[in-house]
């Protein structure tokens, strides 16, 4: 799985980095990806692959860092939950769970 390893995925992310703190394109693409599919479990697999070129635990493993750090804002608190209950258990099939993000 080196091929999906963290050096590709920093890179990938990198490269549409914003600077000044703000979020990349990229990222503000992920971010809306998974809002539109988090009600149906996130975006399957091969979706993810295609439109980002990464394996579910890499876009997962972003995608909670940018919830955790830039919500998107036209979820309320009760969406916001929801989104990261899947958003954790896909991460939890890709066998990456975080610790103490229990449910």
């Amino acid at each position: 799985m080196s091929a999906h390893g963290s050096t590709t995925f920093s890179t990938a992310i990198t490269d549409d980095s914003v600077g000044g703190g703000g979020i990349g394109t990229k990222q503000q693409q992920m971010l809306d990806f998974e809002t539109n599919w988090y009600t149906l479990g996130g975006g399957s697999s091969s979706e993810i692959t295609e439109q980002f070129g990464l394996s579910d635990r890499d876009f997962f493993t972003e995608v909670d860092r940018l919830v955790d750090t830039s919500p998107p804002a036209s979820l309320s608190s009760t969406e916001l939950r929801r989104m990261r209950r899947v958003i954790r258990h896909r991460l939890w099939m890709a066998g990456c769970a975080r610790p103490g993000s229990g449910g």
